[in-house]
């Protein structure tokens, strides 16, 4: 990938799962442009992403694609696009994003809203409440949230959430628990 000093997004290479977001899976020798108004590109680090790719652009809209497989390389939702299907082009799935999270989907928006999507084994770091997929991005039980890393969350009051974890009893903490 790369992107040109005037926002435009270009993908090359192989595309095993769509993740070069220009319409196939073919390989592509040249340079192709598949997004405008580009500021940040990434994946998610978790092994199920399967090429799950995402792009910001200067409006703060997170767009996604990849994760396209005849195996079902979208199968928990990893995309955010609402099905389990992935998509081979660039699809908007949230606006107003300020921050975006490196190991599962993740993302804080400008007003203090954290959101997640996915599920199976990934379930226990998205803190929304349950085991399930969740297709598009949904909201965690939060407000004011202005810092978050991996299944950490800190709001403005300074209060610190945790999810994730095993409690005492042996129970899992599927939504956030406030520790501070």
């Amino acid at each position: 990938f790369a992107i040109r000093d005037d926002g435009s997004l270009y993908s090359w290479g192989t595309s095993e799962y769509g993740e070069l977001g220009g319409g196939s899976l073919d390989t592509c020798l040249i340079p192709t442009k598949i997004l405008d108004d580009v500021v940040e590109i990434g994946w998610f680090a978790a092994r199920q992403t399967l090429g799950c790719i995402f792009a910001i652009t200067s409006d703060r809209t997170m767009y996604t694609w990849g994760g396209y497989s005849s195996e079902g390389g979208n199968m928990w939702g990893e995309n955010g696009n609402g099905t389990d299907n992935g998509t081979l082009v660039p699809v908007p799935i949230l606006e107003h994003v300020k921050e975006v999270g490196t190991e599962t989907p993740h993302v804080l928006t400008e007003n203090g809203d954290l959101y997640a999507w996915g599920g199976a084994d990934l379930y226990l770091s998205l803190g929304l409440g349950d085991t399930g997929a969740h297709l598009s991005p949904t909201r965690l039980d939060l407000e004011n949230v202005v810092q978050f890393a991996g299944s950490e969350a800190l709001t403005a009051d300074g209060s610190l959430y945790i999810w994730g974890f095993t409690n005492e009893d042996g129970t899992e903490a599927l939504s956030p628990v406030k520790i501070l």
